[in-house]
């Protein structure tokens, strides 16, 4: 949440003292402040207007989520054969410059549009859907359920008198996963609130010698970038059509031993339960421990494998097995260690730079004083 200061308004703003001697002089400054005084406070009027909108309780693969859609937004995108639920209402908007959007005052004006939802293919109505009322939080209310394959479509709603709600068309993009993986999350030991992601049996997985890594393996999905960055945020402008991003949908469930082969031999590590401890003193951090070193919990905070890098391997591959022991399919992944880098090294890398700068200046002054003193005099 982002907390705004408050604007300085003309009651409470006190230029300083103007002396009376050369009062013109010091009248413009005057008239500046009090204009960027006043300027805060006309830029933080939001002129609200009604209008009509959708509320969505919509899909993202990992679970629903609440989205608003207002006239600035022509297209919905939503997942393909997934319960999907639009509810026209009646509110108040206005646009919000920090955030460059708009929003909704639903504490003001909240009102459901009665009429049916009619979905449109090529300009004809296919399928027209009743609002029914809903209460899985956090969507209570009024709504028509969209479940529809991958496609273009258009909804609308159809007024109870037969007419067609102004504002109420849009576009209705329908997309789906492109491929599906395995990916890792992983969490350094140290470093339980920053964990970090791999995707793809490509990526490279780097580590400090001495470290500790917990891998937890997930489902994973691969979407269209624009089309995804629409559905959870319909009002952004990112996202690019040409691109592709993967998002873990859910934990990876019925695995097994994950392998660690290190080319002479291989090792097997199992999942274990861990908890999370916050460090002692000044430190102010988290790390992860084994789970009895961390107290009786009703739940572990994490169930991964362990991965120590040490000194005796540079790299090694993993890959995953599943509950019947067989090979998962795109779970192999590679670990390189990072060696210790001396700093004083890198301190003196960037100090050469310098250091013969200084060293050729030094040098051209000696030349330059030397060449003087070879000059004859005036005297001679």
């Amino acid at each position: 949440m982002v907390r705004h200061s408050e604007p300085l308004s003309r009651a409470s703003f006190h230029p300083f003292p103007v002396p009376t001697v050369g009062l013109i002089r010091w009248l413009p400054l005057v008239l500046t402040l009090l204009l960027l005084a006043a300027a805060p406070a006309q830029a933080w009027e939001l002129k609200e207007f009604e209008s009509f909108v959708y509320s969505g309780y919509v899909f993202n693969g990992l679970g629903y989520i609440s989205t608003f859609y207002p006239p600035s937004v022509d297209t919905i995108y939503l997942l393909a054969d997934q319960q999907n639920i639009l509810s026209p209402r009646r509110t108040l908007v206005y646009f919000r410059p920090l955030t460059d959007a708009y929003e909704a005052d639903w504490a003001s004006l909240n009102q459901t549009v009665t009429g049916a939802l009619e979905i449109l293919d090529g300009g004809e109505v296919i399928a027209t859907v009743p609002q029914e009322s809903h209460d899985a939080q956090p969507f209570v209310g009024q709504g028509s359920v969209v479940d529809l394959p991958v496609g273009r479509y258009a909804v609308r709603i159809r007024a109870d008198d037969g007419s067609i709600v102004p504002g109420s068309g849009k576009k209705l993009a329908i997309f789906a996963p492109r491929r599906q993986g395995l990916g890792y999350q992983i969490v350094p030991q140290e470093g339980w609130t920053r964990p970090e992601r791999t995707n793809v049996p490509a990526d490279v997985i780097y580590a400090r010698e001495g470290s500790a890594l917990y891998l937890q393996p997930y489902v994973e999905e691969e979407y269209n970038d624009l089309c995804y960055t629409r559905l959870e945020d319909p009002q952004s402008q990112a996202g690019h059509r040409d691109r592709w991003t993967w998002v873990h949908v859910r934990p990876f469930e019925g695995a097994g031993n994950l392998i660690l082969d290190f080319g002479s031999q291989t090792v097997e590590v199992l999942a274990k339960p861990y908890r999370v401890e916050q460090l002692p003193g000044s430190r102010l951090g988290y790390k992860v421990a084994d789970d009895d070193a961390a107290g009786e919990q009703p739940l572990p905070d994490l169930v991964a494998y362990q991965l120590f890098v040490d000194a005796n391997h540079a790299s090694y591959r993993l890959q995953l097995k599943d509950a019947d022991g067989k090979i998962v399919f795109g779970s192999q992944r590679q670990v390189r260690r990072v060696p210790e880098i001396n700093g004083w090294a890198l301190y003196f890398l960037a100090g050469l730079p310098l250091t013969a700068g200084g060293f050729l200046l030094v040098s051209r002054h000696e030349r330059l004083t030397a060449s003087r003193k070879a000059l004859p005099s005036e005297d001679q």
